[in-house]
């Protein structure tokens, strides 16, 4: 890669540290976790429990580092209602993802890796896209308890997508640490 190439691929990652995660702003979050954020901390997680899961620890980080990376052009959508939708906004995040990393080596490899991802074709596929929901729940609970916001939504999308046993623990884990929900 070429030094104008470099600085390039690091504008776009340079994007993900300043788009704020759209479902946080929409619920009124205040100073939202960004994309970059979030695929940080999704990228720990897959560190701290890949092996113990029998999975192979690169591609789990890799599937991490890169599944949002598509976001830096076309920003962070949230997910589709409809089938049609979810269609295009694939397409887009496909063209989206090939164009970052275009000049890479190993691009088609690392696209590939993406595409396991999205549709979660190996067991390391299906942990991230999993683990990815999650993270998610793991921050909605950080803040509850820092906002004072109620973000049952959150749990409540992500409980009807696991499938994974060791994973429907931690939410079970998770849920049980909420804050008892409001009256009134």
């Amino acid at each position: 890669m070429r030094h104008g190439q470099v600085q390039d691929l690091y504008e776009k990652v340079f994007q993900l540290k300043r788009i704020q995660r759209s479902g946080w702003v929409n619920h009124g979050i205040v100073s939202p976790e960004s994309v970059a954020d979030h695929s940080y901390a999704l990228s720990i997680l897959s560190l701290s429990l890949a092996d113990g899961l029998n999975l192979n620890r690169e591609k789990v980080l890799l599937m991490s580092l890169l599944h949002d990376l598509g976001e830096s052009i076309i920003g962070d959508i949230i997910t589709p209602q409809n089938e049609s939708e979810v269609k295009l906004k694939f397409e887009a995040e496909v063209k989206a993802i090939k164009k970052v990393l275009k000049n890479l080596d190993s691009s088609d490899e690392l696209i590939e890796l993406w595409l396991d991802f999205e549709h979660g074709r190996t067991k390391e596929g299906l942990f991230v896209k999993e683990l990815d929901k999650i993270e998610m729940c793991l921050q909605a609970l950080a803040y509850e308890k820092e906002q004072d916001k109620d973000l049952t939504e959150f749990f409540a999308h992500t409980e009807k997508k696991l499938t994974i046993p060791e994973l429907k623990d931690i939410f079970k884990e998770i849920e049980s640490s909420r804050p008892p929900a409001k009256e009134g």
